[in-house]
Parts: C-alpha cells; structure tokens; sequence
C-alpha cells in the first residue's frame, strides 16, 4: 500500500504548475487594479459560500479614518503597516458583500483578525499582495488562507528541515523542489489558521504531513499528532491550491458538518 501511495504521489506532483488564477487577468494576481479590493475566484468549482477578496498595494496605500493602527503597529516599519492595512481593507470588503455593511475586524491580543459576530475568516499578505477569505459562523468551523512567495531554491535545505517531519522526506525527497516546499509552507499555515478556532495555541509544521496530491488544485493534509479531542493524530483534511510563476495561494475551509470547500475530511485511507 506504502508503494502505491509513492507512485501515485510522484505522478500527481507533476501537476504542480504555472496556473493563472481565475478572475485575475491574464498574469494572476499581478494585474489586479492598485490598492483597489476585488472579489477574486481562486476555486470556481466551488460551491460553498466563502468570498476571497484579493488587492495589490503600492507605497501610496494609506489607512481610511474608519480603520486605526492598533498599539503595536503605531511605530512598526511603513511596509509592515502597509500589509495590515490592506489586508484589512480586503476583509472589509468582504464583510460588505456578505452582510451589506462595511466594518473592520479589530485584532485580538494574539494578533488574529476578531470577526464580526456571525462570520470567520483568514487574512494572508505577501509582499504587495493581501487576501482575506470570509464566511458566515454557522457554515464554517474555521477558515484559513495563505500567499507565499515561491522559496528560492538556496533556502530548501534550511527551509525543508523545518517543513518537512521525517515521513515526508522519505516519501518526497525526490519531488522536492521550490514549488513543492511552498505549497506544503502555506497548505500547513492555511491548516493552522483553520484549527485555530478549536486549537488557540501554536503548533509547528511538523504537526502536520502531506498525506496526498489528487486532482490539480486539491490535496490532503494529516495530523501527526493529537491537537485536540476532535482533532487526533491521523485525522486528514483537504486543502485547495493554485500557483503562478512566484506564488502559492492556498486554502483550509473546515466546515460544521467536518468538510471544506472542497472535499469531505476523512479518516486515513
């Protein structure tokens, strides 16, 4: 079984490869409109009811009256204000289209996005590029959402020592490269920031493993270890992805009724 879940892994992985994100423009995110959020459609096959706002900003990009810097910002870098601001500004525009009236998510002492009552989200930035997914409470269990740059290729060995558990090095070491290594990065943050509505505590990327790629888009994570009562080592979890040439979108959408967005979770296979 172990030699069938290599093989079929080593073909699917191939399937990693330059895809222009739907609603983006020919050349993805990169020619979104400046600091300017629009609804983007990154899994158009999906049926569920999260909204995926997505803007590019620049060093014009200012705060509106409506949104303050919170204490800890009020004196960080220009560029890290920037981030905050327009992630913010992507989750306000999402909150509008959901529930019809503007507002920004505050931010808890632990740094996360505090959602207006009856909805949940995930907010991800990355260089000039800021997301925000948003979904009503009584769907979602959690959602997560993460941009990555793709890693160079001279920072795979420190990078996958901190990625990658042991299992994962045996059974991928040879597909390995900067475009894998990032979707597994961000596919692991996607999945913490999904659980961290059960599981408010950090836990490492080792917690995790990629159990399988299927379909061009979709892959399955698994718990290495127990995180909670409902979420014990072995369970496995779907997540969706799609890249351009330097990036790696990805997405957890845990539902009540234990799905995401695009496939039941599961116990092992």
């Amino acid at each position: 079984m172990a030699a069938q879940h290599l093989q079929h892994n080593q073909q699917l992985s191939t399937s990693i490869r330059p895809a222009a994100l739907q609603d983006c423009g020919p050349d993805g995110l990169h020619r979104l409109p400046l600091n300017c959020p629009v609804e983007i459609s990154p899994w158009p096959e999906s049926t569920d009811d999260c909204l995926f706002i997505a803007m590019r900003f620049d060093k014009k990009l200012t705060a509106p009256r409506a949104l303050d810097l919170p204490d800890q910002l009020q004196n960080a870098l220009a560029r890290r204000q920037r981030e905050f601001i327009a992630g913010r500004l992507c989750a306000a525009e999402a909150i509008q289209k959901t529930r019809g009236q503007k507002s920004f998510p505050t931010r808890n002492p632990d740094g996360s996005p505090s959602w207006p009552e009856g909805l949940t989200g995930s907010i991800t930035h990355s260089h000039n590029l800021a997301i925000a997914a948003v979904g009503p409470s009584r769907l979602y269990r959690g959602i997560g959402v993460d941009l990555e740059r793709t890693i160079l290729p001279e920072e795979l060995p420190a990078i996958s020592s901190v990625i990658l558990g042991q299992k994962e090095q045996a059974l991928w070491s040879r597909q390995m490269n900067s475009r894998m290594l990032t979707l597994l990065f961000s596919a692991k943050e996607s999945l913490f920031k999904a659980l961290y509505p059960d599981i408010p505590r950090y836990s490492d990327f080792k917690s995790s493993e990629l159990f399988r790629l299927l379909t061009p888009g979709t892959g399955l994570l698994r718990l290495t270890e127990d995180l909670s009562p409902r979420w014990a080592s072995g369970h496995v979890v779907p997540f969706c992805y799609q890249a351009t040439q330097d990036l790696v979108l990805t997405s957890v959408r845990v539902r009540k009724e234990q799905q995401t967005g695009c496939m039941s979770s599961q116990r092992p296979l």
